[in-house]
């Protein structure tokens, strides 16, 4: 995975786990002072880095430079 890798799954998991973490209590399915799991999302970030990894940190670096 090398240390690009690391980055893009430890950033990605985060961002995941915190997007279906809050869904879940706006839906009422979990309580605010509920413990989520961060293995689970650290493994879906992993297959996303395996499979489109290098393309979405070009597209995002690239439309950082746009700016």
């Amino acid at each position: 995975v090398g240390w690009k890798g690391i980055l893009f799954t430890i950033a990605a998991a985060s961002f995941l786990g915190a997007a279906f973490g809050i869904m879940a209590i706006a839906l009422g399915k979990r309580e605010r002072s509920a413990k989520i799991p961060f293995g689970p999302y650290l493994a879906i970030a992993t297959v996303i880095w395996l499979f489109w990894g290098e393309t979405l940190v070009s597209f995002y670096l690239e439309s950082l430079l746009r700016l």
